[in-house]
């Protein structure tokens, strides 16, 4: 979805402070821009275009309603399909604009013991199926986790590759 039509779609909703993610320069500038339209209502175009992708994204995203938990595994279902943002930049980014990031010597140097628990944890599913039996949303909670596998594998290599050639 367009950034335009994503914060014209927020700022009509009924809420009084909102928060859009923001991962570039770019990003900030065109998010600002939504500052000078004169007329934010959303055209039937726009709210056909939402509810488009709402049917898209239904089946696609945790809500972190914690209806899934508690996981037997102890696996933090909500928390890791719903709120891990590192894992959201990797997939906005890509791999090779994450590698290239500049991520602050810290912020690598505090994730990446709790990332390789992580994909431990992932790892141990047993697909008993008591998460997807619980989800009022329908999720594919078994195959989402399992396809976080390789995608947090890749952030775990990146980061230890920063971590060797910083000297960390």
């Amino acid at each position: 979805m367009p950034a335009k039509l994503a914060l014209k779609w927020l700022i009509n909703q009924p809420i009084s402070t909102a928060v859009p993610g923001i991962t570039t320069l770019e990003e900030t500038e065109e998010d600002f821009m939504i500052n000078h339209i004169e007329d934010i209502s959303l055209t039937s175009g726009e709210k056909q275009q939402i509810n488009q992708l709402i049917e898209s994204l239904v089946r696609v995203r945790c809500r972190i309603c914690q209806e899934c938990e508690p996981c037997p595994q102890a696996i933090p279902i909500p928390t890791l399909l719903g709120t891990d943002l590192m894992y959201d930049h990797y997939r906005t980014m890509g791999s090779k604009a994450f590698s290239q990031f500049q991520w602050s010597q810290e912020r690598v140097k505090n994730y990446i013991e709790p990332l390789n628990k992580k994909i431990s944890l992932i790892k141990s599913c047993t697909y008993c199926g008591k998460c997807e039996e619980s989800c009022p949303y329908g999720l594919p909670i078994m195959n989402m986790l399992h396809d976080m596998i390789g995608p947090q594998e890749d952030i775990f290599r990146i980061f230890k590759e920063f971590t060797t050639s910083t000297g960390l």
